[in-house]
């Protein structure tokens, strides 16, 4: 990613709001893509609903690999 795809990427995120799940997941996604790890696995902690269990476990494994690539999102 370019410097100015990451700015903007990031600046996306500035735009979500954190007390909204899908967003949440969302920002933490554009972190683990900007490969700011960290504050995506911080993010996900924050999720508190079950309806995402399996969007989180996915993304997290994504990012304990230090993945920053956009993968599609399969359950098997």
């Amino acid at each position: 990613m370019s410097v100015i795809e990451r700015e903007n990427i990031l600046a996306l995120g500035e735009l979500l709001d954190e007390t909204n799940s899908n967003d949440l997941i969302m920002k933490a996604e554009i972190y683990r893509e900007a490969e700011d790890f960290e504050k995506a696995k911080a993010l996900l902690e924050k999720i508190e609903t079950t309806d995402l269990v399996k969007a989180v476990a996915f993304m997290k494994k994504h990012i304990e690999q230090k993945d920053p690539f956009v993968r599609k999102l399969v359950f098997e």
